[in-house]
């Protein structure tokens, strides 16, 4: 069976005088939760340039703080950090957190993990950017023991830690499922390594149009892996799996989880172009559902709705609209009840 998430927009429920509509945007969430949808997603940043705010917005709400707030009201879905930029945080502070969030939730958090791109961001908290990687791999390391382990032990480049007990556990056991973003290679060993579902955008966040016009501001910075085409997933996941039969970690339930964008020709997937056009996945039709059945084909297990709209009515049309044109063609019909 396949999995649907959701992924709204924090910015339209941002009111004129600068307060966020927390009753509003769950109303949304508990929508899609009885339209039978799986999972809730909230990305993070703390805060983005000029440059990217054109693109992906400029209001980033603190992930684990509105997932805890959904979490109270909603029952059933799941609340996917997706994804965490993991340098940004303490391993082992934030190892309680999501424990902490699994809790409350019922065994309802999903962690997905990043190092992230934006150099101003790195730069402000002091971080090299060049080593976001290394980071990311012994932070989640870390983690992993500490949930695994009521005696942790890890030494590292970056922390060291000697027979640590740190409570809570999660829920579910060894711990929370690690959601991996991104499709460069360093990304797929982070699958092989520790991956319990992969997380690949489907669209370029930065196509070759927009770089074009802001090449000044653009140069020299590290821009986000993405445009994974079904024919890119297929060979991503043929590469998965060569490195974990190689390394012997059984794969065979992994879940690909995508973030579809336009359908496109193989080698091009743009943000950009999806707006100018005026299509967006989450509106249906024909050409959406041969789209995702590619993407199926290439053994995605299931698929992120980005809802367009300027409003929060807007966006529940669209689910609704999913919900009922798209989900049954893929997936078979879904009950409110599910």
């Amino acid at each position: 069976m396949l999995t649907f998430g959701i992924s709204v927009r924090q910015d339209i429920a941002m009111r004129a005088d600068g307060v966020f509509d927390a009753e509003g945007y769950a109303e949304v969430v508990m929508e899609a939760e009885q339209l039978g949808y799986d999972h809730v997603f909230a990305p993070d940043h703390v805060f983005v340039p000029p440059y990217m705010a054109k693109i992906i917005g400029d209001t980033w709400l603190e992930p684990f703080t509105l997932l805890t707030y959904l979490a109270a009201k909603t029952s059933r879905i799941e609340l996917v950090i997706a994804c965490l930029v993991v340098p940004y945080r303490q391993p082992f502070a934030t190892a309680e957190a999501v424990a902490t969030l699994d809790q409350l939730s019922g065994g309802r958090f999903g962690f997905g993990v990043v190092p992230g791109y934006l150099k101003e961001e790195f730069e402000t908290f002091g971080l090299p950017l060049e080593e976001r990687g290394a980071m990311t791999n012994e932070f989640v390391r870390i983690m992993i023991e500490v949930w695994s382990s009521d005696a942790a032990s890890y030494e590292g480049k970056y922390y060291t830690c000697d027979g640590i007990n740190v409570k809570p556990k999660c829920v579910r056991r060894p711990h929370v499922p690690i959601w991996i973003g991104g499709s460069s290679k360093q990304a797929l060993q982070r699958v092989v390594e520790f991956g319990d579902v992969w997380h690949p955008l489907g669209f370029t966040v930065i196509d070759e149009k927009y770089k074009a016009a802001n090449a000044g501001e653009l140069a020299g910075k590290a821009l986000p892996t993405s445009g994974t085409t079904p024919q890119r997933l297929r060979h991503g996941l043929e590469y998965v799996k060569q490195q974990a039969d190689e390394g012997g970690r059984d794969l065979s339930s992994l879940q690909v989880v995508v973030l579809p964008g336009l359908p496109v020709g193989e080698e091009e997937s743009s943000l950009a172009s999806s707006k100018e056009e005026g299509f967006q996945v989450a509106e249906g039709g024909d050409q959406v559902v041969d789209w995702l059945g590619r993407y199926v084909e290439a053994g995605a297990t299931g698929f992120v709705v980005a809802p367009p709209g300027d409003s929060l009515e807007e966006c529940v049309d669209h689910l609704r609209r999913f919900a009922a044109e798209v989900i049954p063609q893929l997936d078979g019909p879904r009950t409110r009840s599910r």
